[in-house]
């Protein structure tokens, strides 16, 4: 562990931000895949990581940015805190107001059910928020991403029919 710290230690903090970066990506690219494992998911387990991820968001934010916050605050007492405090309710606030205002599907919701401003949007244009439903086939979800998939197809088609890619290069 010495070695790691010493020749972090030796190159350029630029390199080393990159290297921490590939590190850290690689990490949540790993944690990510495991999604290509599961075809179900049961609800507890899921609401156990989820609990589990927001009690780490929680404490990184708090152990990273409020108490460094409140501990660079000019002031003694609670007026130390106000800064750090204001700062966390408006960010909380943000994310409040995105909440109601983002068109999103909760997990096993009917698209009538969708939150935020109400859009022409069908399920698959809204944010994800949701994981397959237990009852749902496999053969509904395929046909659902062939449909799109067909779709897709036929809006480059018909866009690249009325383009030309030819450029006019003459001066």
């Amino acid at each position: 562990m010495e070695q790691i710290i010493e020749y972090f230690e030796s190159i350029d903090p630029i390199l080393a931000a990159f290297y921490a970066t590939l590190f850290t990506w690689g990490l949540t690219a790993a944690g990510a895949s495991l999604v290509f494992f599961f075809k179900t998911l049961n609800r507890a387990v899921l609401d156990g990581m989820l609990g589990f991820t927001g009690g780490v968001m929680v404490a990184a934010s708090f152990w990273s940015l409020l108490a460094p916050g409140i501990e660079m605050s000019p002031g003694a007492g609670f007026v130390k805190v106000i800064p750090a405090a204001v700062g966390f309710l408006l960010g909380a606030l943000f994310l409040f107001g995105l909440d109601k205002v983002l068109p999103h599907l909760h997990i096993n919701f009917k698209e009538s059910d969708a939150e935020g401003i109400k859009t022409p949007w069908h399920k698959t244009r809204h944010i994800p928020l949701r994981y397959p439903h237990p009852r749902r086939t496999e053969t509904t979800t395929s046909v659902s991403y062939k449909n799109s998939l067909v779709r897709l197809h036929q809006f480059i088609n018909s866009k690249s029919r009325n383009y030309s890619f030819k450029h006019n290069i003459s001066a």
